[in-house]
């Protein structure tokens, strides 16, 4: 695939590992040259947000992929590399109770 949106047109559920803010919000929205992943989701997908931010800051980004008709969960893994390879890393994840239940 030339692009991640033309992976996404693609997909039902979309998780999403970018820390860095200004990142995630170039690959969400994209630039003057190209439009980002949020235009190409399908209406009753899921976005999976698996950075750590700020709730408020999460909240702000994904509004606008909900109101398009996708599920989103802001959700982060907690625990060190061996955690999780062992399957016992714990997640918080927070977002409407149908799209979490559906992550």
């Amino acid at each position: 695939a030339a692009t991640v949106s033309d992976i996404a047109i693609e997909c039902d559920t979309i998780m999403l590992a970018v820390e860095d803010t200004q990142l995630l919000t170039k690959i969400l929205f994209g630039d003057q040259d190209r439009h980002g992943l949020a235009h190409d989701l399908r209406p009753g997908g899921l976005l999976i947000d698996l950075g750590m931010r700020p709730a408020r800051e999460a909240q702000s980004l994904l509004g606008f992929v909900g109101m398009r008709g996708v599920g989103v969960v802001d959700a982060a893994i907690i625990g060190a590399r061996e955690t999780v390879l062992r399957g016992a890393a714990k997640v918080l994840a927070g977002g409407f109770p149908d799209a979490v239940d559906a992550a």
